[in-house]
């Protein structure tokens, strides 16, 4: 049962909680747990990206979520051949905070599944599939900082040369002061 702002009052103070910005920066991994394409011929690669949190809040079986959207950019960097593999991702999600409570003072787990599009290159082999990242993310804060790490599994249904891609993606968050 999905159940968005339960009283006008609480609709109100989800507006004006605004839009968030986030950005990351990590590493993306060949993932060799599925047999596909980017299994092997591949090692390690940067990862960078930007995430606008809505205000938009709900409840989705009894679990605190929100609405987000995720534009990054994932390369994996060839081992034995010449062309590196890069993906260009938008990506709409669900964040989830099975464990949320708001007079903790622990840091907080978030599980964030989605649905998207990447665009996938190796040399002049181009293709554009749906995605499917969950993210699991851990927040703490640093220097009075809020910040977290992710760890991303990602699955494309498409490759450039043919098959499927699936790539783990380690990042640092930093979430930012901009919000509107």
């Amino acid at each position: 049962l999905i159940l968005l702002a339960p009283t006008v009052e609480q609709a109100i103070n989800d507006l004006q909680n605004g839009y968030e910005i986030s950005t990351f920066i990590g590493l993306s991994l060949p993932n060799g747990l599925t047999i596909n394409q980017t299994s092997s011929g591949y090692s390690f690669g940067p990862n960078i990206g930007v995430r606008f949190d809505t205000p938009i809040e709900f409840k989705l079986a009894k679990i605190n979520s929100k609405i987000g959207l995720e534009i990054y950019f994932s390369s994996l960097l060839p081992k034995d051949n010449a062309w590196g593999f890069f993906s260009t991702n938008i990506i709409g999600n669900i964040s989830l905070f099975p464990f949320y409570n708001k007079n903790q003072s622990i840091s907080t787990i978030e599980i964030r599944p989605g649905i998207g599009f990447a665009s996938a290159s190796i040399n002049t082999n181009k293709d554009i599939s749906l995605t499917f990242p969950v993210d699991i993310i851990y927040y703490m804060e640093l220097y009075r900082m809020k910040s977290a790490f992710k760890v991303q599994f990602q699955f494309n249904s498409g490759h450039p040369i043919g098959g499927s891609a699936s790539l783990i993606n380690l990042s640092y968050i930093i979430k930012t002061p901009f919000n509107f």
